[in-house]
């Protein structure tokens, strides 16, 4: 067996790969400014799976990266969410989706830690 046959399948991510990405989205996303928090769902279903933690708020499904933000009040939504689309792109090489799951009440809530 060579090194060749433990590479990833074709059309599978590296789960190393994947988790490096993830939480470098989060990071990314969480500094640009208008973004309070990244939404990990009703359910705390939108995340990924790291082994023993994982990354709320981000989710990798067939090879695209949907990042979850709860923007700023008064903020520009489309110009905000195209900055997060931008720097969170350019950062992991993934292809984007943002999704806007909420507009917060005050400018920086207390993020959960969940």
């Amino acid at each position: 067996m060579s090194t060749d046959d433990l590479a990833p399948a074709a059309g599978r991510l590296d789960p190393s790969t994947t988790a490096e990405a993830a939480t470098r989205a989060r990071k990314v996303a969480l500094g640009i400014d208008g973004v309070s928090e990244l939404h990990a769902g009703k359910f705390a279903e939108v995340r990924t799976y790291l082994p023993g933690a994982t990354v709320p708020g981000v989710r990798v499904e067939d090879g695209v990266m949907h990042v979850h933000v709860v923007l700023a009040p008064d903020r520009d939504i489309p110009a905000t969410t195209g900055l997060v689309h931008t720097a969170v792109a350019a950062a992991t090489g993934f292809e984007v989706v943002i999704h806007v799951d909420d507009v917060a009440t005050t400018e920086r809530p207390i993020r959960s830690t969940s």
